[in-house]
């Protein structure tokens, strides 16, 4: 009848409003029921009316941590899930909850919006990717806002990030990755794993001297 604690409205002191409860007496029209029944569940628990999230004074923060004030106690969802009291109020499960499997802990939470960070970044440059060199180009220097006189072309191309990027550094920098791996696989001694490192460290050797040429010459422009 919507006088108990597990009826979201009655246990957040609210009306029944447009709810799909039968026989409910959490209305206006049963005030006696309803205030006997606020009265009884106070007589049991003098908290069952608080807030389930609440906030949490800590020393590492100038703002309270808000927090489950007794934790949940999910057994099957890894706690990823709405019916979970931590997660449906968007904060982490603490060492309160009484929770099994639990991917809601902060460390989670922080990986997961690692991982929505990057896969966002990694849209962004295939949407960059699919464009030609000189889409990718006018899209750069130019916005639907700028007007002809306002854009000026850069005075030296040495200045700009693609100007060493050319197809000869590129081809240059393949044929150095692909003898590197030639060269371990050939030994028939190294992992796939171990190849793969290899090859990431090439890379980041080739890439540092493109990195190193590029400061060079902005040197000498900004010298002459």
């Amino acid at each position: 009848m919507c006088l108990k604690l597990y009826c979201d409205c009655f246990a957040n002191g609210e009306f029944c409003n447009d709810c799909d409860c039968k026989d409910c007496k959490n209305t206006i029209e049963y005030e006696i029921e309803r205030t006997r029944a606020i009265r009884l569940s106070l007589e049991r628990n003098p908290n069952a009316f608080k807030p389930k999230i609440g906030s949490v004074a800590t020393n590492r923060q100038v703002e309270p941590e808000r927090l489950h004030q007794k934790g949940c106690h999910c057994k099957k969802s890894n706690c990823l899930k709405n019916y979970c009291e931590c997660y449906e109020a968007k904060v982490p499960c603490t060492d309160r909850c009484k929770c099994i499997c639990c991917r809601n802990t902060e460390s989670d939470r922080a990986a997961r919006l690692a991982n929505t960070k990057s896969a966002t970044a990694l849209t962004d440059i295939r949407s960059v990717a699919t464009l030609g060199n000189a889409d990718f180009h006018k899209a750069t220097l130019y916005s639907d806002e700028d007007s002809d006189d306002e854009v000026q072309e850069p005075s030296d191309p040495k200045t700009l990030p693609w100007f060493y990027m050319t197809d000869e550094v590129v081809e240059a920098a393949t044929l150095c990755l692909v003898a590197q791996a030639e060269e371990i696989e050939s030994s028939g001694q190294a992992t796939q794993v171990e190849i793969e490192k290899a090859i990431l460290k090439e890379f980041g050797r080739c890439l540092g001297q493109v990195i190193e040429s590029a400061l060079k010459n902005s040197k000498k422009t900004l010298g002459s």
